[in-house]
């Protein structure tokens, strides 16, 4: 299994990158650099950008 880091995925163009590596690889792990004051703060910020982009 591999490890990925993405910066800037709350981005457009970061969140249009998560949406590929979510459809195409399926053997990874991603770790997502998110500027947030928790971590739960920083998957809401992913979540909400992935809703904005019909992502998910």
């Amino acid at each position: 299994m591999k490890l990925l880091l993405l910066t800037g995925a709350t981005g457009f163009l970061g969140g249009a990158v998560l949406d590929k590596l979510l459809d195409n690889c399926n053997n990874i792990n991603l770790l997502l650099l998110v500027r947030a004051p928790t971590p739960q703060a920083g998957l809401e910020r992913i979540k909400e950008n992935m809703r904005k982009f019909n992502v998910l």
